[in-house]
C-alpha cells in the first residue's frame, strides 16, 4: 500500500492500455460517439465521421437485448440458493426438509435484495454497460450511496473506457481498477466531507471551486481485502482510504484472448465491415453531389495551379483558355455522367454482416425480393448460437460479483439482518434471467426426450418404475424459476397422500353405504378393527 508503489502500478497500466485505446477508438467513433467523453474531443464532431447509421442503431439494439436477456427491467434477476457442497451434504444425510427450508429461507433474503435493484440507477447503469460490452469491456462500481443525494443505499456507476484502467488478476480476472475523472473541488469535498485534503487543494476549493481537477480512484486487492485509495492529480499522498470484503467493481468482457485484460465485442469484430460501408456511402454522397453541382471553370487570365485546385462540389477552377477563341467565360468542366454505382452492390451485403455481427435479426424491406422464412430462421439460429457463446463468460463476471457486494453494502446499512457468506460453495447466486432459463431448459431436454421413450418403449406406467419423477419435478420447477415456497418438501408430498387415500376411501364407503347399509357396517367395522382405530360413528 505504498502510495509511491501504488502510482507507479497505475502509471505502467495506463501506459499499457494506450494501444487498446487506439483499437477501442474507431469503434467508439463509427458506432456509439456519445459514449466518448465530451472533455477530450469536441462534442460538434462526435458524428462528422458517421455517414451510415447502420452500425449505430444495429449497437443499441444489440445493448437493449443483452439488457432484456440478462437484467430485465422490472424483474428478479437473481436468487439465492445453497450451494452445491451444502445442498449434496444435506441430501447425504437425508435432511431434503431442512434443505428445502434453507431455499425458502435464501429466497427470502432474495426478495428483500430486489427492491435495491429497481429503482431505476441500476437499470441505467446496466444499459450503460451493455453499451460498452459491444464494443468489448465494460465497468460498473457498486458503492454506498451517498446520503440525501441518492434515494436508496447502493450507488451503481457505470465508468466510460477513456477513464478507467484494468489491472490483471489470477486466472484471466481483472484484479484491479484504476479510475481517472476531472471533478469540481467542491463535487469532491462533497463526496469525501471528512477526507484528509492537501494545502494545495484547499486552496483551489477556496478560490475556484468549479474548475475540474484530476482524481484517482484505485480499487487493489491486497490481504484479503479490496482497498479504495483516493487521490489528486499527481499527489503520492491520498487524501481517502477504504475497505471492503467484496469485490466493489465489475468488469465484464464479451469475447476475451488468453493473456489479455481487456475484451473484443462484436462491434471489434465487425469494425472493418463497419468503416467501409462507412467509406462506400461517403463515396457515394460525394459522386451525388458532384452530379449535382459539378466542378465549374473560368479564365482568369493567368496561370492555373493544379496543386491548389478544390476537388469538391461546386468549386470553381480558374482556366487561362475555357475552349476555342479562348472559349466562354463561365463552362461547366465535368461531363456531368451518370452516378457511380458501385457502391449499391456491396452496401447491403456490408448492413448484413453487422447487423449479424450485432445479433441484430430485424429483417429489413429493401424492396428487392422478400426474405424466405428459411432463411429467416437461419439467421435467427446462428445469432442465437453466437450470442450464446459469449454468455457464460458474462453470467460469470456480472451477476456473482454485483450481488455479494450489494449484500455487504445493505448488510452494512442494516438493511440485510441474516450474516451469510456467498461463496457459491455454500451459498450461491442462482440467475434466474431468461437467457439463463433458457439455457436450462436445453439441459433438461433430454431428460423428457429419455421419458417419452420409456413411454413408448414400455407404457406410461413404466417411467414411474424407471424416473424418480418426484426429483425430477422438483429439479425442473427450481430450474424453471419457480420459487422453492411454491414447492412441498418430501414430509408434505406423503401427507398429502395420505389424505388423498383417505378422502378416496371416505368416498367408497360412502358410495357403498347407499346401495347396501348393513354390508357397509360391517366392512367399515372390519377395516378399522384391522386399522386399530374403529369407526365406530360410522358402524351406528
Amino acid at each position: 500500500m505504498n502510495p509511491a508503489e501504488l502510482k507507479k502500478q497505475r502509471d505502467a497500466l495506463w501506459g499499457e492500455k494506450r494501444g487498446w485505446n487506439a483499437l477501442y477508438q474507431d469503434a467508439y467513433r463509427y458506432a456509439i460517439p456519445y459514449r466518448r467523453s465530451v472533455g477530450n474531443v469536441s462534442a460538434k464532431t462526435l458524428t462528422a465521421e458517421i455517414f451510415d447509421i447502420t452500425a449505430p442503431i444495429g449497437a443499441q439494439r444489440f445493448a437493449g437485448q443483452l439488457h432484456q436477456d440478462m437484467f430485465p427491467p422490472g424483474q428478479p434477476f437473481f436468487t439465492l440458493a445453497p450451494g452445491a457442497v451444502a445442498e449434496k451434504a444435506m441430501k447425504r444425510r437425508g435432511e431434503d426438509k431442512d434443505a428445502l427450508e434453507w431455499k425458502r429461507h435464501l429466497e427470502s433474503m432474495s426478495d428483500e435484495m430486489h427492491p435495491h435493484f429497481m429503482t431505476g440507477a441500476f437499470d441505467s447503469a446496466i444499459a450503460e454497460m451493455c453499451v460498452d460490452l459491444s464494443v468489448g469491456t465494460g465497468v460498473m462500481l457498486t458503492l454506498e450511496a451517498t446520503p440525501g443525494i441518492s434515494p436508496d443505499y447502493l450507488n451503481f456507476a457505470t465508468l466510460p473506457f477513456e477513464e478507467m484502467a484494468l489491472a490483471p488478476g489470477p486466472n484471466g480476472t481483472a484484479g484491479g481498477l484504476f479510475w481517472k475523472s476531472m471533478h469540481a473541488p467542491s463535487v469532491i469535498k462533497a463526496q469525501w466531507p471528512h477526507g484528509r485534503f492537501s494545502d494545495e487543494f484547499n486552496k483551489k476549493l477556496a478560490d475556484s471551486p468549479y474548475d475540474p481537477v484530476e482524481i484517482n480512484q484505485d480499487f487493489i486487492w491486497r490481504d484479503g481485502r479490496w482497498h479504495m485509495v483516493c487521490s489528486l492529480g499527481d499527489e503520492e499522498a491520498p487524501f481517502w482510504r477504504e475497505t471492503f470484503r467484496t469485490k466493489p467493481f465489475i468488469a465484464p468482457r464479451y469475447f476475451k484472448v488468453p493473456g489479455e485484460t481487456y475484451g473484443r465485442g462484436p462491434l471489434l469484430m465487425s469494425l472493418g465491415a463497419i468503416r467501409t460501408l462507412n467509406r462506400v456511402v461517403e463515396l457515394q454522397l460525394k459522386s451525388a453531389a458532384l452530379q449535382m453541382l459539378g466542378i465549374w471553370g473560368y479564365r482568369p487570365g493567368g496561370t492555373v495551379n493544379p496543386d491548389v485546385l478544390p476537388l469538391v462540389p461546386g468549386a470553381f477552377w480558374p482556366m487561362e483558355v475555357t475552349g476555342g477563341v479562348l472559349g466562354p467565360d463561365v463552362f461547366r468542366v465535368d461531363t456531368g455522367g451518370k452516378e457511380i454505382q458501385i457502391g449499391s452492390i456491396v452496401m447491403e451485403d456490408l448492413r448484413t454482416q453487422i447487423r449479424a455481427a450485432l445479433h441484430d435479426d430485424t429483417i429489413p424491406d429493401s424492396g428487392a425480393t422478400p426474405k424466405s422464412a428459411t432463411e429467416i430462421m437461419a439467421r435467427a439460429a446462428r445469432i442465437k448460437t453466437n450470442y450464446l457463446g459469449a454468455f457464460g463468460r458474462l453470467l460469470h463476471e456480472t451477476v456473482p460479483g454485483i450481488v455479494p457486494r450489494a449484500y455487504e453494502v445493505l448488510r452494512k446499512a442494516g438493511v440485510m439482518r441474516s450474516p451469510i457468506e456467498i461463496d457459491q460453495f455454500l451459498t450461491r447466486v442462482s440467475v434466474t434471467s431468461p437467457l439463463a432459463q433458457t439455457l436450462r431448459a436445453e439441459a433438461l431436454k433430454s431428460v423428457f426426450e429419455y421419458v417419452q421413450v420409456v413411454g413408448m418403449v414400455k407404457g406410461p406406467q413404466a417411467v414411474d418404475r424407471h424416473m424418480k419423477l418426484d426429483e425430477l419435478l422438483e429439479q425442473v420447477g427450481l430450474d424453471m424459476g419457480v420459487a422453492a415456497k411454491f414447492l412441498k418438501t418430501e414430509a408434505e408430498r406423503r401427507a398429502y397422500d395420505e389424505q388423498a387415500a383417505a378422502q378416496a376411501a371416505q368416498a367408497t364407503l360412502t358410495e357403498a353405504a347407499a346401495s347396501d347399509p348393513k354390508g357397509m357396517a360391517e366392512a367399515a367395522t372390519m377395516m378399522d378393527e384391522a386399522s386399530g382405530r374403529p369407526n365406530l360413528k360410522l358402524v351406528s
